[in-house]
């Protein structure tokens, strides 16, 4: 597979970052993924637009422009189709590190910018038809808001869903441990009493997350949608719950710490935005 770092294209097995590049010292950085359907970007310009509000929240210099950086995607995916084959799609990784400069915590960096690609893959059809289980776990982000490269508290987070054996760890708010705001990779979204429910505090607002709140204002008035704190109980008593991943869509969860949502299957408002998201 073909990468670009800063600008120049380069077999993925040939790329170097310096040992002197903070992303590698201190996970200073942020970055994307978004994935292309019919091996084209889609919703490509938000991914950039949040990468810049990223970085402009950790005081970041991008070394291109937006636009730059649209055209640097196309063409990677442009190099790679071949690699993957025609049915099969592209997972892209926009990142964006501090770069190569002294030790310490310095920004009298140069940055880097590295674009990779590599194949969609292909989840397991039960998780989409059967749903998940997730757990809770004391984990929260620092700068929610920042798609970061620290992403050590999703890490341990991971770990402990894995131990547990479960698909997905939900992490909590910084302010209050009983509020729960968005999964490792996802972002959160409950059911009751046919209102949908998703936090907006303390979390990243991700781009299929905005698609879906977008579908399910359209199932209004007969369906609520609110944005708000939701606490650990309110999960526990859900008709739905479900989560939201640019690479996966929407993936329905059926447990919550051991605790089954609703009957314990996957939901009908679930699924109905599970089919209306698939035809947008």
């Amino acid at each position: 597979m073909k990468t670009i770092i800063n600008a120049r294209f380069i077999d993925e097995s040939e790329a170097v970052v310096s040992l002197m590049d903070h992303g590698l010292h201190y996970g200073d950085g942020v970055y994307e993924t978004l994935r292309t359907y019919s091996q084209k970007s889609v919703m490509c310009e938000e991914h950039i637009q949040r990468l810049f509000a990223s970085a402009k929240a950790i005081h970041l210099t991008i070394p291109a422009t937006a636009k730059e950086i649209q055209q640097q995607i196309q063409q990677i995916i442009a190099c790679n189709k071949q690699e993957i084959g025609p049915k099969n799609e592209l997972v892209i990784k926009v990142i964006v590190t501090r770069g190569i400069g002294q030790r310490g915590l310095t920004s009298s960096c140069t940055p880097t910018l590295i674009i990779t690609a590599d194949k969609l893959p292909i989840y397991p059809k039960n998780i989409f038809t059967k749903g998940v289980a997730v757990c809770t776990t004391p984990y929260f982000r620092v700068l929610p808001a920042v798609k970061s490269l620290n992403c050590l508290a999703q890490v341990c987070a991971k770990q402990e869903a894995d131990k547990k054996k479960c698909f997905e760890a939900l992490l909590c708010s910084s302010a209050d441990a009983d509020i729960v705001t968005e999964g490792t990779i996802t972002n959160l979204f409950i059911v009751k009493d046919k209102a949908i429910f998703t936090p907006k505090n303390h979390v990243l607002l991700g781009i299929t997350r905005e698609t879906v709140l977008s579908l399910a204002k359209r199932m209004q008035p007969a369906i609520k949608v609110m944005e708000c704190d939701i606490r650990k109980t309110e999960f526990y008593g859900a008709d739905e719950v479900f989560l939201t991943n640019s690479l996966m869509e929407i993936v329905p969860v059926v447990k919550v710490d051991g605790v089954a949502v609703g009957k314990g299957s996957v939901g009908k408002i679930t699924k109905e935005l599970m089919e209306t998201f698939k035809r947008s």
